[in-house]
């Protein structure tokens, strides 16, 4: 498909022709045309023919050269087509000619491109300076009148002559450089009219020749005259400068820009008025037209041009396009100003390139902007009102007619209010926002006085980093009372632009926080050009730019609205989303509609400008709502002002007076406008004397005579004062108190002056005034005080405290009313905070600073008319205007609309950006969502927006049976008032809220838990609550926790072993009983579930008596609820209800919830909401311990909502619907707070890797961020505490990209504990002494113990355990122990039993001690247990009882007399050898009846695994010898793991987990045929296993070992024993370690040694010891979990000194051969 070229469309585009004139490239133009054969022949024909027309004249054009032209037509190649150069006035004998042939040559390229000039004719032509030939040539040609064309072109050639020779022939002065014409640029038409006028030529006049735009000029004349031109130019530039620099003029500094055309012929100058009749007379004798003679030669030598009267000509005549055929593209910038904005484009076609591209298929010029569709139209709304319509209007739904924020008038709400109400977009200033709580007043006045629907805005300055950082920086306290509701629509940066990239994260942040209007307040060209960069980074968000000059009122710049406009409007506009507002200056009706209408720009030669808004700040300080003092209004209006066009454009220069206005300084050194009255002459001098100290001094009468007269007199001198003086001038300056601070201020003073009149000389000084309110009246305070010292009369003021009083007063942010001191922060103490006295009945119009703009206070003239109707008079001058100018007014329902105002209700409520919620702003769900889903129901109530909710279920076929929230219904009223958005009807509202909490409490739905939701409980009257309580019950299905899991806790790694519950489990079940609790609550005699789409869930507590499998497990099958709300509290962040519940079951307890919900945007307080009691709420003591991670686990979000929903009950369509979550200001929906809690409880509870996990019993989830769909969530758990009695406290926490999103503080249940304490044996010298230092019940116990001991037994038991002597005497007797009295039975058991009772004691001091255990005791250990623990005994008691029953033991023993008895006891461990529970006691027998020595079992510890055996020492020792000096474990490769035990006695074999047959008949010695084994194989076995290498690990050594002797792993790899092939055996698979050791293994301490590492490691899981004792037996399994161990007792002879590698190999060498030899002598024996 061919596609056609921009040529080609101009057949059906209306267009214009543009014809340049000198100083273009001509001789570049020619040489394309003359290059082309086509072209060049054509020309050519032209040219013959002007010769042959021109015979009659050529001998006179001989002599000039030119009786023939020196073009090539058509040119060699390579050659160019003008050969001859001329220099001076000669060339344009040439270049006159030759630009006219070069455009009949470019036109007739543009013929053959396809341009069809026949057919489809130009509307215009326009010509500029000799473009004028061109024209008609161009016309002639396109009549094809060929001879017309020849005759035009031969009067060119007679111009260009007769030019050339008249100048030659005045024989004008020349200066260097300068020539004939000469360029003027940034020069007005006025201001060059009057630098011509003053010039003092030599010769010729000078004449402007050129009128290119209104300050764009070309002067012709005489070269020297031209050059003082130029320097006159230059030197009103210079003293332009001068008055700018000074301050005394503001706008766009004179910057003339003078540059000499390379012309050497004064065209369009009376210079050539002769060179005319030459003309004339040429053609006159060659028969040319004496009309057309005369009308182009006319034009072109001594005619003036006006090209923007031509190119407005050419626009006029409807030409969309005007078509420059140059040569080159000179005129085209300058016709493009001149255009801009009109629609219409200028296309450069001077050049071959221009050409080609624009016959090039396909391509297109961008489109020319056209303004007009900016222009305003007019609108009828509903009410009859005729108002203007603007970008925006439609944009807010407001006036044009903005009402700016200043300070001090727009900080009052009321005018705000005011403004508001009458649809006016209306700015609350916050420069005297100063304080949150002045804020929160002033909001608080804001929302009482706008009318339901009405919203104002916020202007902020951004340069004052302490209002910014308090109001949308750290404090945020605007964005976050807008969170709240807050009816704030719009914000204003003003006082500065931020950085690009601050900015467009400012403008996101502010759309976030709820704020669709975003306005920046630029005040020169490069802010104006900053922020449209940054709305071209923002696009498509729509951003306000408020354009302001330097004639608004108080601070102000010196920049000129006319000039930073016409300097950006053209880029401001090409930015679709920016939407114009003005201001400075506009201070009349008629002047707001110059901007509104565009008409401003005309007079600088502009099509129209308009605006989409125009900004009145003066004119507003005299309305009825302003606080301005009624002698300021009237002085106002009094105030003649400034014109904006007179001779100084409506500046007032800086330190000088005009019409009532000066321009002074403020106390920041910046320019400030200001009334000429008493205060402003003192800022003058005050700015003058500035931070000279030495010139306050010297000039301080004058200065207090000027202070005299302002509202901010000088304090006095108060070394020169009396205290009584001191009190009474404060009081007189300051009160009645303007601000809280100045009474403290003045408490502070009467505080002070007390302690120096006093009489008291030391301590505290007592004082009349202890509060700051009993000086709240200062005049009574003042009088008390002197009543109580008459000595301030005649006392003066100290030193000290005259140098503490500029102290007092700079103490608060607030200024005080007079200047305290004269020194050099003069400026500062007089000038900070002086606005507001205008707005303070005390102080007359003179002693104010008042500070209008000085044109606008011109405008004023009269007081207190309604802010509304001031605005609504400059909005209808602008519509009478357009009315005036033929505009119809179209019907409309709103302003507000996209594109156009919105012409129907529907359309107006689609797109309204917000509702009014109960006076709170929310986002218009019909403007976010489309029309399918918002459904607009009108009925006989009003109209409802009906929102269908997406679910799950949408495109199941059965989903409409599957339970979830389908439809919110919003019930509107509309006020039909401007400005206003759609209001919630309170009315109808609470029915509809009450629908949507019963779907989302899952009414109609059947739990998962079986439970059918018929209604949502009733609320019955309650002592507990206002609102009363409800009643429900759910089924405890054993199956609940897992389901719940399913949808939660399943999210963490498949190693955390999941708990079968989490305790938000059984919070599921009960949501009816709390969205019924919630439903209950009023405020204001409202329900408060009116926000209900705002609410919250902000924290979650929760304690249980039992965890949930617990109660399943003891029957309990349902649960009742009793829930209320328990109260409602007012914060920051919204309304809190606290909905508490109470769980039991047939009356027992369960457990309590607390549920607190922030209903966002009700914020009515200012305190944070408080923090939720930790662990739910129940009371336990928490000791805190060091803060240690137990487990970090990371999960992944859901990506949908709905099983939760299911599983929870709560079908919240927030978490499972993009439509309710778009309704609540989000993207998608949310994750819900409870599923990341219930997440959270599973990875508190889960066993982990060993550690078995907990169950929790007390837990508070705070919620602070959202959690997304899909988010990746970090689930932290802390160990933070232990709970007295038993469990932990935790800390968990949620992160989501290491922000914290939730916390919850927990505390677990006691693990189930079982305290046993033990009997004799374990005594030792010193136990339990260490302790004493480190407890105070510890020692509180021995202490008893020892005073009783002392008291009642006549001996020291603290002496005893520390010393423990070999004899003692107690009360007579005397007692002896060859290894201490310690091992005495009745001092044993004492010793042990206060052991015993102070260890528990330290438990129960540490909180460790867990109440309600299992407790028991073994032999003495049962009266530990039940003293200790138990607590059933005293002390005392206790001690009496094992001290007698010591002492009967200890009596009825025979003993030598060394004190010592023949009888001892011994543990036995059966099963290291071979003997199981059945068989111990008969083996024990059998010892004794072997050896003939008594031994018995007298304590059955551990069936199978320990007896406590009683006996002789020879009966022990003979049980001893037969339980032997070793044993082996062998382990088989088969999976089974069994242990297999051989004793020497070979009696018993034992095998461990179902060893397989081939093993336990291997290694029986019954029968032991099976096993293949003789006794000739053991004496083999012997020395081969004597020679095998026993592997020595590397850095053993050769320590000696004090009471372990070694340790030898003997460890089995690869395969079973199938026979006792010991030789083969070992040889394969066996590995000896040895490892010494230094002394005594203390508990806790590390195992030393490389084969220690190998256990460490896993190499040996099953180890064979030789060592010393039980007690080392019991420190290796606590070092060594997992590895089973058995303990043998060396022998005696290798008792001492150090064991050798060579006794080693013997050792095991001869247990092998005593064991072999057993088995075949039992053989025997059978």
């Amino acid at each position: 498909m061919n596609m056609p070229s921009f040529l080609s469309s101009l057949s059906s585009t209306p267009y214009a022709m543009v014809f340049a004139g000198q100083a273009t490239p001509w001789r570049e133009g020619l040489d394309e045309v003359a290059h082309d054969p086509e072209i060049a022949a054509l020309l050519g024909r032209v040219l013959a023919a002007s010769d042959d027309l021109l015979s009659p004249v050529r001998r006179e054009l001989a002599t000039q050269s030119v009786a023939s032209l020196p073009f090539s037509l058509p040119a060699a190649a390579g050659e160019p087509a003008v050969a001859r150069r001329v220099n001076g006035p000669d060339e344009a004998a040439l270049s006159v000619p030759g630009i006219v042939l070069s455009q009949l040559g470019a036109l007739m390229d543009l013929s053959r491109a396809g341009v069809d000039f026949a057919s489809h004719p130009p509307v215009a032509f326009e010509g500029h300076s000799q473009g004028v030939l061109g024209v008609e040539v161009a016309r002639a040609w396109i009549d094809g009148d060929e001879a017309r064309a020849a005759t035009v072109f031969a009067l060119a050639r007679l111009i260009g002559a007769a030019a050339a020779r008249q100048t030659r022939r005045l024989r004008a002065a020349h200066a260097d450089g300068a020539t004939y014409m000469v360029s003027v640029r940034g020069v007005s038409d006025a201001l060059l009219a009057s630098l011509i006028s003053q010039s003092t030529t030599t010769q010729y006049p000078l004449s402007v020749a050129l009128r290119n735009d209104t300050d764009a000029h070309v002067v012709s004349g005489a070269p020297a005259d031209l050059a003082a031109l130029v320097a006159a130019a230059e030197r009103a530039g210079t003293a332009d400068k001068a008055a700018h620099d000074a301050h005394q003029v503001g706008g766009r500094p004179l910057e003339p820009v003078c540059e000499f055309l390379p012309v050497h012929v004064p065209f369009h100058s009376p210079l050539l008025s002769s060179a005319l009749d030459q003309v004339r007379q040429w053609a006159s004798q060659c028969g040319i037209d004496a009309a057309l003679t005369e009308s182009l030669a006319s034009a072109v030598l001594v005619g003036t041009v006006d090209w923007p009267a031509q190119v407005g000509a050419g626009v006029e005549a409807g030409a969309k396009w005007l078509l420059d055929l140059g040569p080159g593209a000179t005129t085209v910038r300058m016709t493009r100003n001149l255009v801009d904005g009109t629609g219409v484009g200028v296309l450069p076609l001077g050049t071959q390139a221009d050409r080609d591209r624009a016959a090039t298929p396909g391509w297109e010029p961008a489109a020319p902007a056209d303004w007009s569709a900016l222009r305003p139209g007019l609108i009828t709304l509903p009410d009859g009102r005729t108002v203007v319509d603007t970008r925006f209007s439609r944009l807010t739904g407001r006036s044009p007619v903005l009402l700016a924020g200043m300070t001090p008038t727009t900080v009052d709400p009321g005018i705000v209010a005011a403004a508001a109400n009458a649809g006016f977009w209306a700015e609350m200033a916050g420069g005297g926002q100063v304080t949150e709580e002045v804020y929160n007043e002033n909001l608080a006045g804001l929302r009482a006085q706008l009318r339901p629907g009405h919203t104002a805005e916020f202007n902020s300055m951004f340069l004052d980093r302490y209002l910014w950082n308090l109001q949308f920086g750290q404090a945020r306290i605007v964005s976050r009372s807008r969170a709240s509701g807050a009816p704030l629509d719009g914000v204003v940066i003003s006082a500065g632009i931020p950085e690009h990239d601050e900015a467009l994260a400012l403008i996101e942040q502010l759309r976030a926080d709820g704020f669709p209007y975003v306005a920046f307040k630029p005040g020169t060209v490069d802010q104006i050009r900053k922020v449209i960069a940054i709305a071209r980074d923002a696009a498509p968000t729509k951003i306000i730019v408020q354009v302001e000059d330097g004639h608004s009122g108080g601070h102000h710049s010196w920049e000129d609205l006319s000039d930073l406009l016409l300097a950006t409007y053209a880029q401001l506009r090409a930015q679709d989303n920016i939407v114009l507002a003005v201001g400075g200056g506009i201070g009349t009706p008629e002047r707001a509609a110059d901007f509104l209408t565009g008409d401003w720009s005309k007079r600088h030669g502009r099509p129209p400008m308009p605006v989409d808004g125009v900004l009145v700040g003066t004119a507003a300080m005299t309305t009825k709502e302003a606080q301005t003092t009624r002698a300021v209004k009237e002085l106002l209006v009094a105030t003649p002002g400034v014109g904006a066009d007179d001779d100084s454009r409506g500046w007032v220069g800086e330190g000088a007076s005009r019409g009532g206005m000066t321009s002074g300084l403020s106390h920041l050194r910046a320019d400030m406008h200001e009334v000429a009255n008493a205060a402003a002459a003192a800022a003058r001098i005050i700015a003058e004397i500035g931070s000279d100290g030495a010139q306050v001094r010297a000039r301080k009468d004058e200065i207090v005579e000027i202070l005299s007269h302002t509202a901010k007199p000088y304090f006095g001198d108060l070394e020169e004062m009396t205290y009584a003086q001191w009190v009474r001038r404060f009081a007189d300056l300051s009160f009645p108190w303007v601000d809280p601070t100045w009474q403290i201020r003045f408490h502070d003073l009467l505080q002070r002056v007390e302690a120096r009149l006093a009489p008291v000389d030391h301590g505290e000084v007592p004082t009349l005034f202890p509060t700051a309110d009993d000086a709240a009246d200062a005049h009574e305070a003042v009088d008390r005080l002197l009543a109580a010292y008459p000595n301030a009369e005649t006392t003066f003021v100290t030193p000290i405290d005259s140098a503490w009083f500029p102290a007092l007063c700079r103490s608060y942010p607030k200024p005080m009313p007079f200047v305290p001191v004269l020194d050099d922060d003069l400026i500062r103490w007089w000038g900070q905070d002086c606005l507001w006295q205008a707005q303070d009945e005390r102080y007359d119009a003179d002693q104010v600073r008042i500070i209008p703009g000085p044109v606008s206070v011109a405008g004023i003239d009269r007081v207190d008319e309604p802010v509304a109707e001031l605005l609504g008079r400059f909005e209808g001058a602008a519509a009478s205007r357009l009315a005036s100018r033929g505009a119809e007014p179209a019907a409309a329902a709103s302003r507000l609309g996209n594109g156009r105002a919105a012409a129907s209700e529907d359309e107006w409520l689609r797109h309204v950006p917000f509702i009014s919620w109960t006076g709170h702003l929310m986002t218009n769900p019909a403007a976010v969502l489309d029309e399918e889903t918002v459904e607009i129901r009108r009925s006989g109530a009003g109209v409802d927006f009906v929102i269908h909710l997406d679910t799950a279920w949408d495109s199941d076929p059965r989903g409409a049976e599957k339970h979830a929230v389908r439809e919110l219904v919003f019930p509107l009223t509309l006020t039909g008032e401007d400005g206003a958005v759609p209001v919630i009807d309170e009315a109808r509202l609470p029915e509809h809220m009450y629908a949507m909490l019963a779907a989302t409490a899952g009414v109609g739905s059947t739990s998962v838990a079986g439970d059918r939701v018929e209604a949502l409980p009733v609320m019955v009257p309650s002592e507990r609550s206002e609102f009363g309580e409800a009643h429900y019950s759910f089924t405890l299905a054993p199956a609940l926790g897992f389901d719940h899991a399913e949808a939660t806790g399943a999210a963490l790694p498949a190693s955390y072993e999941l708990a079968a519950w989490a305790p938000d489990a059984l919070l599921g079940p009960a949501w009816p009983a709390i969205y019924a609790a919630l439903g209950s609550a009023v405020h204001d005699d409202y329900p408060v579930i009116e926000g209900l789409l705002n609410a919250v869930h902000l924290d979650h507590s929760m304690t249980l008596v039992a965890p949930p499998e617990r109660l399943v497990a003891d029957g309990v099958r349902s649960i009742d609820v009793v829930s209320h709300v328990a109260a409602v509290d007012e914060s920051s962040s919204g309304r809190i209800v606290t909905v508490a519940l109470e769980l039991t079951s047939g009356g027992e307890p369960i457990g309590t919830t607390q549920e607190r919900f922030a209903i966002r945007g009700r914020a009515t307080g200012n305190r944070a909401p408080s923090e939720a009691a930790p662990f739910g709420g129940a009371s336990v003591e928490v000791v805190d311990t060091p803060r240690s991670v137990l487990r970090r686990v990371t999960v992944s979000a859901p990506d949908d909502m709905t099983p939760f929903a299911i599983v929870s009950g709560d079908y919240n369509p927030i978490h499972t619907s993009y439509a309710a979550a778009k309704v609540a200001g989000m993207d998608a929906p949310l994750v819900h707070g409870m599923w990341l809690s219930a997440t959270a409880q599973h990875a508190a509870q889960a066993a982990v890797a060993g550690d078995a996990g907990a169950h929790l019993a007390g837990w508070t989830y705070s919620m602070y961020g959202t959690v997304d769909l899909n988010d990746q969530v970090e689930i932290t758990v802390e160990r933070v505490g232990r709970v007295v009695g038993g469990g932990l406290s935790l800390e968990v926490t949620c992160r989501i990209d290491k922000q914290v999103v939730s916390r919850a503080s927990a505390c677990t249940f006691a693990p189930t504990v079982a305290y046993v304490y033990p009997g004799q044996g374990i005594q030792s010298p010193g136990m339990g002494l260490d302790e004493r230092a480190k407890s105070k019940a510890v020692d509180e116990v021995w202490r008893r113990a020892d005073a009783h001991t002392r008291s009642a037994m006549g001996f020291s038991i603290l002496a005893i355990v520390r010393d423990n002597p070999t004899e003692i005497v107690a009360r007579g007797v005397t007692y002896r122990h060859p290894e201490g009295v310690l091992n005495l039975t009745q001092f044993t058991q004492v010793a042990l039993a206060t052991l015993a009772i102070g260890q528990t004691a330290r438990l129960r001091e540490e909180g460790v001690l867990v109440p309600g255990s299992a407790f028991a005791g073994h032999s003495l250990g049962e009266y530990d247990a039940l003293a200790a623990y138990a607590e059933v005994f005293p002390l005392e008691t206790v001690l009496d009882l094992v001290f007698q029953r010591g002492s009967t033991m200890h009596s009825l023993v025979p003993r030598d007399e060394r004190g010592r008895s023949d009888y001892r006891m011994g543990a036995l461990r059966p099963n290291q050898f071979g003997v199981d529970d059945a068989h111990v006691v008969d083996y024990v027998a059998s010892v004794a009846g072997a050896s003939g020595e008594f031994l018995q079992i007298v304590n059955f510890n551990l069936a199978g695994q320990q007896y406590a055996v009683a006996g002789t020492v020879a009966g022990l020792k003979a049980l001893e010898d037969c339980v032997g000096s070793f044993a082996v474990l062998l382990v088989p490769d088969d999976g089974t793991n069994p242990v297999m035990r051989l004793d020497v006695l070979g009696k018993h074999t034992v095998g461990a987990g179902g060893a397989p047959q081939a093993v336990t008949s291997a290694l029986t010695f019954e029968p032991l045929q099976a096993a293949g084994l003789t006794f000739a194989d053991v004496d083999r076995f012997a020395p081969e296993l004597q020679n095998h290498e026993i592997t020595m690990p590397a850095g053993a050594g050769d320590v000696p070992l004090a009471n372990i002797k070694m340790i030898a792993a003997l460890a089995v790899m690869k395969k079973a024993i199938e026979k006792a092939d010991m030789d083969s055996f070992i040889k394969e698979h066996g590995t000896v370690g040895y490892a010494p050791t230094q002394g005594h293994i203390p508990a806790g301490a590390p195992f030393i040694g490389p084969a220690c590492e190998g256990i460490r490691a896993g190499k040996m899981k099953r180890v064979m010891i030789i060592g010393k004792g039980s007690l080392f037996l019991g420190r290796m399994t606590n070092l060594f979990d997992g590895v089973s161990f058995i303990i043998q007792k060396n022998t005696a002879e290798n008792e001492q000194g150090a064991v050798s590698e060579d006794e080693v190999r013997k050792l095991i060498a001869k247990a092998m051969k005593d064991f072999a030899a057993s088995i075949l002598s039992k053989e025997a024996e059978a």
